[in-house]
């Protein structure tokens, strides 16, 4: 891969990251609905973010924990009733 398109890349999903792991953007710009695929590579950190962004009956996948340990206890069987999302 040419290093202007890696560069592009990384530019891009640098700003998808931004734009989506903010609730008010994420869900404007679905139309109020939410992402229906979230791959995420931070882990228990940030995955309220993560349910916080998800249309119902999407699916988050976790795929990483690189944000370590979690910060807090978190009830992630609550969100996933709350949205009706699914955690693999």
């Amino acid at each position: 891969m040419g290093q202007s398109r890696q560069g592009g890349l990384s530019a891009a999903s640098s700003y998808v990251r931004r734009i989506l792991f903010t609730v008010g953007p994420s869900v404007q710009l679905t139309g109020g609905i939410g992402v229906h695929h979230i791959l995420d590579n931070v882990g228990m950190n940030e995955i309220v973010r993560c349910f916080n962004c998800i249309a119902p009956g999407g699916v988050i996948n976790c795929i990483g924990f690189l944000g370590g340990q979690p910060e807090q206890a978190i009830d992630v069987c609550g969100l996933a009733l709350r949205t009706g999302a699914m955690l693999r």
